[in-house]
């Protein structure tokens, strides 16, 4: 009374398919321009980690081609307050010029620039226009013009970059003419 189904024989080493998990033609398309896109999307993350390594060898060569920083002036004692008893005042302060870097506040600052540089240079330099399409799909169901925040606008998103990189600049030079003036 027990019957035993009988299956197939199969060559030895595949497995049996089942129906259920058999791949529509478009699920395997799918599937293969899912894996490509991911692929892609990988292939980029390298080559946006690849070109930060570069620039920043480039930076770091940039830097070391700096002139050599001489050694620090021993410091000189201080004198003895005078007999006069005034007390220090903000007039007495501005009377000497700031004392100049010492090349440990330049090596410090040189590493922090050094890593804005870097992550400057390897942040997205993509523009969202998303904001600015929904506005105007918007507005084109309402017929006017919509208010859209000067932030999200993709001209101020521009601009924002730029001064970024001239701040940044800036900072580079500045570091160049305290380095020179040691």
């Amino acid at each position: 009374a027990n019957r035993a189904i009988r299956e197939p024989s199969l060559p030895a080493g595949t497995q049996p398919v089942d129906s259920e998990n058999v791949p529509v033609e478009g699920n395997v398309e799918t599937s293969h321009l899912l894996e490509q896109i991911e692929a892609l999307r990988s292939t980029v993350r390298f080559l946006r980690t690849e070109n930060s390594y570069l620039k920043g060898q480039d930076l770091l060569k940039e830097i070391q081609a700096l002139p050599h920083l001489q050694e620090p002036i021993s410091r000189i004692r201080t004198p003895p307050l005078g007999p006069s008893g005034q007390s220090d005042t903000d007039e007495s302060d501005t009377e000497h010029p700031p004392a100049p870097p010492t090349i440990r506040s330049l090596a410090t600052e040189t590493k922090v620039l050094y890593q804005d540089v870097i992550k400057f240079s390897s942040s997205p330099r993509v523009v969202d226009l998303s904001a600015l399409h929904a506005k105007r799909a918007e507005s084109d169901c309402k017929g006017g013009k919509m208010w859209m925040r000067r932030k999200a606008s993709p001209a101020q998103q521009v601009l924002d970059r730029k001064v970024e990189a001239v701040r940044l600049s800036r900072r580079v030079r500045g570091l160049l003419d305290r380095a020179n003036a040691l």
